[in-house]
């Protein structure tokens, strides 16, 4: 709990005394500055050694941090505890939710294009999808026949939003058109990774797949692996790192600036 970990290439590791005891499951960075978010609330460093928390999270499960459209948004777990927002990372104001109600966990969390998009899993009530084109006031943005959420993206100019059955897409977080997947398991989580959407399988082998659109896509060869849970992907100069359950890490080279036809397990 409170580990930190930094690596230059993705390969060797070096753990951070980050001087922290609560458990850091996200991660954000922007205008040098890292947000984190777990189990015990959210906090901003500059450093990864010295944090100081962001307010009204204190002992909350966070359920999203993100850097987008030049501003730092926190959302705790349970959406009606509100979101946090700063431009700078040390000032913050809390967001207007409009339509959240208890049982609202937060699911996923994106931004781009100068839009921002939350989702819930519904607990005690129906999935949701909550947008906002500027950080502070969010609304209930939740289309049609809507089923629960596994993953959220943004990149090329849309959200990409993944569920058991369809991939949904939006240019703007209000407006959204649903994609339907060959099969069961296609995609269980989506990132954005340098040019393209990455998406991992939900089987119980992991398996890679890419899209420049979230709505056709195509299989990486050589990607079937024995650990599904990979949680979070990011682009290092010529290689895609993806880390998961376990402390497992998997790093995956990419030809050029595309993205990557093998991906190789490294740990």
């Amino acid at each position: 709990s409170g580990t930190v970990v930094t690596s230059s290439d993705g390969i060797a590791w070096t753990e951070v005394n980050s001087g922290r005891t609560n458990a850091f499951g996200k991660l954000a960075f922007g205008n040098g500055r890292y947000i984190t978010g777990g189990l015990g609330g959210a906090f901003h460093s500059t450093n990864l050694t010295s944090w100081t928390a962001v307010p009204s999270t204190n002992n909350n499960e966070i359920g999203g941090v993100l850097y987008a459209n030049n501003r730092f948004v926190v959302a705790n777990n349970a959406l009606v505890l509100g979101i946090q927002t700063s431009t700078d990372g040390t000032t913050w104001t809390a967001a207007t939710v409009t339509g959240a109600i208890a049982g609202d966990d937060v699911e996923g969390l994106a931004g781009g294009g100068g839009n921002f998009v939350g989702t819930t899993r519904g607990f005690g009530g129906p999935p949701k999808i909550f947008a906002s084109s500027n950080g502070t006031a969010f609304t209930n943005q939740t289309p049609a026949n809507f089923t629960i959420p596994n993953s959220l993206a943004y990149g090329n100019g849309r959200f990409v939003l993944v569920t058991s059955s369809h991939s949904w897409t939006s240019p703007d977080g209000v407006t959204w058109t649903a994609n339907a997947f060959p099969s069961a398991s296609y995609v269980g989580s989506v990132k954005f990774v340098g040019d393209k959407f990455i998406g991992r399988s939900s089987s119980l082998t992991m398996s890679f797949r890419t899209s420049s659109d979230g709505v056709t896509w195509t299989d990486v060869e050589n990607s079937s692996g024995p650990n599904a849970a990979f949680g979070d992907m990011v682009a290092h100069g010529n290689y895609i790192i993806a880390v998961g359950g376990g402390g497992s890490i998997v790093r995956g080279q990419i030809a050029g600036t595309a993205m990557p036809t093998t991906l190789t397990a490294t740990v």
